[in-house]
């Protein structure tokens, strides 16, 4: 038996079960997987589609007879989307009409009672509350019963529609934001191609590439203790360790699994595991140039394996660098610092925007 959970949520406004202002539908899947029901008119949404504010297409659809033979509806445009297994509490509003998968609760507004994009506010908000209503074993999943049940404030709709006005401005300015990253990361692409090549070397001769230590996960920590050093392994960082292997700056590649060729740069005192391989330039490189060369190269491309995906030292080795003089990549590296500082600025306004929300509404609720 699971204990009873209880969520206490305070405002000025009533407090009202989800279930009284929306129809909430569970998704559902076919009857069998039969491949003949991909592909076909309708979207069909699975956990991963969740990841922006409005969805407008999915990676899957289904056929007409798939979504027949399924226990899925077809759902109306402004259909608040929320995950209710696995990846709880993302969501998501429907701006075609879709279908999803057992993975989902799906709220159709009564506008009479909730604005739509009021309600999809409150869930991002409450999303960790809910969670914790999430029972089972085999996976953890929020029930149908639970989330109808649960209770959100709900004002007055011209409140609703006050507080929807003020998270798309916080939305506007995130959008500008994202804008301003790509820019910035557009001209750094720029500055790196458009560099005068001085010579086509081989990587391998350019730099000793060198893997790291193993080191058990048992001795991997998740919170620097304040006496620990950085864990990288081949997709960045792992943790905290008692030991470190590299001091300085290095630009290191993941060598193992399906983002193997991933290039993180790394500076101070750090422990590189046996699936990161440290770059150390063996002539006159600028290591914050070779870092961004690196990147630009897509070494991805050159893994192996197809279950456990990986790179070989020895092939990429042999991958051919065009390398500027060092007076050019100093300059490049110059102009990038400026743009990184751009970047960085408008990464904090991104992060500060679950706040700059939860603000907004602690204000009007």
């Amino acid at each position: 038996l699971s204990p009873a959970k209880k969520v206490e949520i305070e405002s000025k406004y009533p407090l009202v079960k989800l279930g009284e202002m929306a129809e909430i539908q569970s998704g559902g899947t076919p009857k069998s997987d039969v491949s003949a029901y991909w592909d076909g008119e309708y979207f069909w949404a699975t956990l991963i589609d969740t990841k922006e504010k409005y969805l407008y297409s999915t990676k899957r659809t289904i056929t007409k007879e798939g979504l027949k033979n399924s226990s899925a509806k077809l759902l109306p445009i402004n259909t608040v989307i929320f995950s209710s297994r696995a990846t709880i509490g993302e969501v998501t509003i429907s701006k075609v009409e879709t279908a999803t998968n057992q993975g989902y609760k799906n709220f159709i507004c009564d506008p009479k009672k909730v604005n739509y994009e009021y309600l999809y506010e409150v869930l991002k908000k409450y999303s960790s509350e809910i969670e914790l209503l999430a029972s089972g074993t085999t996976f953890k999943e929020v029930s149908k019963t639970a989330i109808a049940n649960f209770k959100i404030p709900l004002p007055p709709l011209d409140i609703q529609e006050a507080i929807v006005a003020a998270c798309e401005r916080v939305d506007d300015e995130v959008a500008k934001t994202n804008e301003t990253i790509e820019t910035n990361e557009q001209e750094i692409i720029s500055l790196i191609t458009a560099a005068p090549i001085q010579k086509i070397v081989k990587l391998g001769e350019a730099c000793e590439l060198k893997a790291g230590k193993f080191v058990s996960a048992s001795d991997i920590y998740e919170e620097d203790g304040g006496n620990l050093y950085p864990c990288y392994g081949g997709n960045g960082l792992r943790g905290y360790v008692k030991t470190f292997t590299h001091e300085g700056a290095y630009p290191l590649i993941g060598r193992q699994g399906a983002l193997c060729g991933n290039v993180t740069l790394v500076h101070g005192k750090f422990h590189a595991t046996e699936h990161a391989v440290a770059v150390t330039p063996k002539i006159e490189l600028d290591v914050i140039w070779l870092y961004h060369k690196l990147v630009m190269m897509n070494l991805n491309q050159y893994k192996t394996g197809t279950a456990q995906p990986g790179l070989s030292v020895k092939n990429i080795n042999n991958v051919n660098i065009e390398i500027p003089s060092i007076e050019t990549q100093k300059e490049i590296v110059a102009k990038i610092e400026v743009l990184e500082s751009r970047i960085n600025e408008a990464k904090a306004v991104i992060d500060g925007a679950k706040a700059h929300k939860e603000a907004i509404l602690r204000e009007y609720l």
